[in-house]
């Protein structure tokens, strides 16, 4: 099993309603390329780990995490944190690292911010 999405299975999670996104990679434009070929327009952002990403999500709006490396314990910390901000989780995937120690693992998430009350 991979801990990837495709980008079919992601626009799937919320039909008609995914229109422009950002993208936090070091990539080069290949998936801003694919979307676009979808309708969909992504700005290529810059990533600072000390953004306050909460913020610059709309509510309703997806956060996609894609394959993030960490260990199991992290693994915990980061659910607990979502759950926080109140993310519903729309598909979570969680792979075991095979090339390394037993106990990291690579998950991929599609969560959606929750509306403002």
């Amino acid at each position: 099993m991979s801990a990837e999405f495709t980008i079919d299975e992601v626009l799937r999670s919320k039909p008609g309603e995914i229109q422009i996104g950002l993208d936090f990679s070091p990539t080069t434009g290949t998936f801003a390329a694919m979307m676009r070929e979808r309708n969909v327009t992504i700005v290529p952002a810059t990533l600072n780990l000390e953004a306050p990403f909460n913020e610059n999500l709309r509510p309703k709006g997806l956060l996609w995490v894609d394959r993030f490396f960490c260990t199991k314990d992290g693994t915990k910390l980061y659910l607990d944190e979502f759950s926080r901000l109140g993310y519903k989780k729309l598909i979570w995937r969680i792979v075991p690292k095979t090339d390394q120690r037993a106990d990291e693992l690579f998950f991929s998430a599609i969560l959606e911010k929750p509306s403002r009350s």
